[in-house]
């Protein structure tokens, strides 16, 4: 609907038709900030969920979390991914001019702005960390009230989420990792001649898409296994969404969450593929956390996507207050709601009634 000229008329003669015929429905397809004057249902395009992603391509939770992380679980970007290739050989295919990949980006800001140069500079901003408004005022040169007339346009038409950080302060982040990736890397690299790009440009696309995009897909896992399981671990209720005990440096090391009652909740993620567990990081976290209090007044938690060195096994099986969360423990947690509505266990029926 959104490309007619004549949507008023059409309305117009469309509510007429519906008055004197009831037996026919219609699909009106628009965009999501557009208003149809007559009555209608809401019905919402949304991107495919990894769990969904891995049960449909039959794919490994860790393919399937690069796939998510790359397209978003966008349908356009999907239709375009071919499983029979490698995940490096399908993103060397999507990283060329011509590409699906490479024009959404471009398409939806064409579609959403008469100006879409302005958006760009503040969705730029906003990948590279200048995440409040102040901080965009300066980098864009933009009037702090003119940035937040903007932000609020991108927010509307779904390119930019809004969360509120610490103090109160709002943050603002891109939709989905589509659009980090698409302004973290793509939008000033300069294509060949060819509409390929330079090895540098797909090294730095790799690079970004694990410490940066992909890292974040699995903070979210660990961040949801928190929220599920902790409070199995103390009489206190631990409310972890708030921003306060998120992201607490103590000494050289940045707590994903500490949380205190009678005994204090330590919460580390380790989510770089790649990275992993060392011991200089147990090293400090021990040396940070045992100042004001004795080791055994803590309880630990280590979320990591990497493999478990030996020595933090020992660790996990000499004291009860240190836990590990492998990543297959992650994707179990978080795919358990789909998997209960998806693939349900047999029941009996006597159990069922009861």
């Amino acid at each position: 609907m959104g490309d007619r000229q004549d949507k008023d008329l059409f309305y117009q003669e469309l509510s007429k038709f519906l008055e004197t015929e009831d037996t026919v429905r219609f699909i009106l397809i628009g965009r999501p900030w557009e208003s149809i004057p007559i009555p209608h249902r809401d019905i919402v395009a949304e991107g495919i969920t990894m769990p969904e992603l891995a049960d449909v391509f039959s794919i490994k939770d860790e393919d399937a979390a690069k796939i998510i992380s790359l397209t978003a679980g966008l349908p356009a970007l999907l239709s375009g991914y071919d499983t029979d290739q490698s995940f490096e050989e399908n993103v060397r295919e999507m990283l060329r001019t011509d590409s699906v990949f490479y024009r959404l980006a471009l398409d939806w800001m064409g579609n959403c702005f008469r100006t879409p140069e302005t958006y760009n500079t503040l969705l730029y901003g906003i990948t590279h960390g200048y995440n409040r408004i102040s901080e965009l005022s300066k980098l864009s040169g933009y009037p702090k009230n003119k940035c937040d007339k903007y932000i609020k346009a991108l927010i509307e038409h779904g390119l930019v989420r809004k969360e509120e950080g610490k103090n109160g302060h709002s943050k603002y982040y891109p939709a989905n990792s589509y659009l980090s990736l698409w302004y973290g890397v793509l939008f000033t690299a300069v294509p060949n001649a060819d509409g390929s790009f330079r090895e540098e440009t797909c090294s730095a696309f790799m690079k970004y898409l694990n410490d940066v995009v992909l890292a974040d897909f699995y903070k979210d896992l660990c961040c949801h296994w928190i929220r599920e399981n902790i409070n199995q671990y103390t009489d206190s209720v631990i409310h972890c969404d708030n921003v306060s005990s998120c992201d607490v440096k103590i000494g050289n090391v940045t707590f994903a969450f500490v949380f205190e009652d009678r005994r204090k909740f330590f919460v580390c993620f380790d989510c770089v593929p790649g990275a992993g567990l060392t011991k200089q990081l147990w090293t400090e976290i021990e040396k940070a956390t045992t100042k004001s209090r004795p080791f055994y007044d803590n309880e630990y938690f280590l979320c990591t996507v990497n493999r478990v060195p030996d020595s933090y096994w020992t660790l996990s099986k000499q004291y009860d207050n240190v836990h590990i969360i492998q990543r297959k423990s992650l994707f179990a947690e978080f795919k358990k709601k789909y998997n209960r509505m998806v693939h349900p266990k047999f029941v009996p029926g006597f159990v069922r009634r009861k």
